[in-house]
């Protein structure tokens, strides 16, 4: 549940802080007043797209920070998948401007992990959540909503299932497609093949051999230094002399030792060097037949290089991958074979975990009807008979089967609302009010099936008037007692049963608006319920209707 709500920047909102409580909580006002900018910037703190547009005339950020409480588990497990600090309760921030921000609990995160975290939290149905149901596209995704936690392994497992029938499906076409290209490739292949085999190709060769051929090629001049650097260092002895002499008076003069200490490291250093100088003329050999067999093997790999335009390290590897490919075009009817098998097991296991779904989804359908029916009968649709229908598509055919990454089924809402009338498509029979109250009708069960801490209702109550009205209002009631309610409503019935009421106003200031929310006291709310009742002129009878209607 929602405990705070700090905005600045806001739309028409300067800055604003509105505490809710735990229960329902209606907000009223007039027209652009600013109730659904309240709602807009919950609906930020629960994953919606932010727009630079939103920022208050001349400031560069707007601020939006909400305070909740929450009490599903899953939520618990997103922060711990995220590494985001849990105590219990949330704060989620956003800044809006050129370079927006999302915190929760002082952690930063992506727009989708917000969202995916907010999925547990809250619900949030504005105006044109209605036309949803108009739209079979939504129907899955509302069932899944109300089926328990296997739904989700289920369809967990029948994704998996599709992403390897369609790589094996893919796999065997491409196997068929190219079915008369393989013995034309298999010619060339072997060509390319037996040329590089022949060549014995080595890591790194070319450039081993590059630099072998730079010694040899300059050989005398190599040999000649290293010789005349080897005779200079004959009179080594004369330092280790010195180093003696020194090493006598090194207890008179630290200066002394020093210098000795140095002379001595830099005599065997020296020896050393002189060592391994010796070594190197004693290897140095000269052959032109050798010299000119590497000069050859280079240009040899210059030119295999240049023809198949890949490093010598590459073609080792091509050499590997072509090997593989003459192979497989050698077998090739096996090859098809052996796709034609992967497609048949990948596709069984398919069916298995597509009927697995399905059989889950048909089941909470019929679920769905029974119970909502029971609610929209109470919200005065008494003659209301629903179905949920599924149209399996194909999947008969297995290199043709309509397998989609929802499911198997085309599904459809029926609807029917007058008694003797056979059940049509509830886009097609539903007026805005009846579709008003199925909504709310779905809403009421989601809440429960979700053990969401907060749900708000932007007009829900649009179309209605007279006692479905009052039925609405006790229906939204209802769900307050084990789910906090935020409500806007233009409508006296629900804004006198909630337990608090939020009046959002405007006014000017130095030329500019400015959005003012306060929390009405009981005299207040009859005044204010009076007018949602007559209009801006009070009457007594109004006020005695509002009275009757906070008594009730």
């Amino acid at each position: 549940m929602i405990k705070k709500l700090h905005v600045s920047n806001f739309a028409i909102i300067d800055d604003i802080t509105v505490e809710f409580d735990d229960s329902m909580t209606s907000l009223t006002g007039q027209t652009g007043a600013g109730k659904s900018l309240i709602i807009d910037c919950i609906s930020l703190l629960l994953g919606a797209r932010a727009d630079s547009d939103m920022i208050r005339y001349g400031e560069t950020k707007a601020i939006i920070e909400g305070y909740f409480d929450y009490k599903n588990k899953k939520i618990d497990e997103l922060l711990d998948k995220y590494g985001i600090e849990k105590n219990g309760s949330l704060v989620i921030k956003r800044e809006v401007s050129k370079r927006s921000t999302i915190m929760v609990n002082n952690a930063q995160v992506s727009l989708n992990q917000l969202k995916e975290i907010a999925s547990f939290l809250a619900d949030i149905h504005v105006q044109n959540d209605t036309l949803k149901l108009v739209n079979p596209d939504n129907y899955l995704n509302i069932i899944d909503m109300f089926s328990d936690t296997k739904i989700q392994d289920y369809f967990n497992e029948y994704t998996l299932d599709l992403v390897d029938y369609r790589a094996s499906l893919k796999e065997y076409k491409d196997a068929l497609n190219k079915n008369e290209e393989v013995y034309e490739k298999l010619d060339l292949l072997k060509f390319q093949y037996d040329e590089l085999s022949k060549l014995d190709l080595k890591e790194n060769e070319l450039e081993n051999i590059s630099k072998e051929i730079n010694v040899l090629s300059n050989y005398d001049r190599i040999f000649n230094n290293l010789n005349e650097a080897l005779e200079k260092l004959d009179s080594i002895d004369d330092i280790y002399d010195s180093f003696n002499s020194l090493n006598k008076i090194k207890d008179y003069d630290e200066t002394y030792n020093k210098y000795s200490t140095d002379l001595e490291s830099a005599y065997y250093t020296i020896d050393d060097i002189k060592s391994e100088l010796k070594k190197s003329l004693n290897k140095m050999d000269f052959s032109k037949e050798y010299l000119d067999s590497l000069i050859e093997r280079e240009q040899e790999l210059k030119r295999v290089s240049k023809k198949y335009k890949m490093e010598i390290n590459d073609l080792i590897n091509h050499i590997s991958k072509m090997k593989k490919e003459i192979d497989k075009c050698e077998n090739y009817d096996e090859y098809v074979k052996d796709c034609l098998n992967d497609l048949k097991k990948n596709y069984d296991k398919l069916l298995i975990s597509s009927k697995k779904l399905e059989d889950l989804r048909e089941k909470t359908g019929k679920e769905l009807s029974s119970e909502l029916i029971k609610v929209c009968k109470e919200l005065d649709l008494e003659n209301i008979n629903f179905e949920v229908k599924f149209t399996i598509r194909n999947i008969k055919d297995m290199t043709n089967a309509e397998f989609l990454d929802s499911g198997i089924s085309d599904v459809d809402f029926l609807i029917s609302l007058n008694k003797g009338e056979p059940v049509k498509p509830l886009h097609k029979v539903a007026s805005g009010g009846e579709l008003s109250r199925i909504m709310l009708g779905l809403k009421s069960l989601l809440a429960s099936k979700q053990h969401l801490s907060l749900m708000v209702f932007d007009e829900i109550d649009s179309g209605i008037s007279g006692v479905t009205a009052s039925h609405i209002a006790e229906k939204i009631k209802e769900i307050s007692k084990s789910t906090q309610v935020l409500c806007i409503t233009h409508l006296p019935h629900v804004a006198s049963i909630a337990d608090n009421q939020l009046y959002i106003s405007k006014y000017e200031k130095d030329g500019r608006t400015f959005t003012k929310v306060d929390k009405l006291d009981y005299n207040e709310r009859v005044k204010q319920i009076a007018i949602m009742i007559s209009g801006t002129k009070l009457t007594e009878a109004s006020i005695n209707s509002a009275k009757e209607l906070l008594k009730a």
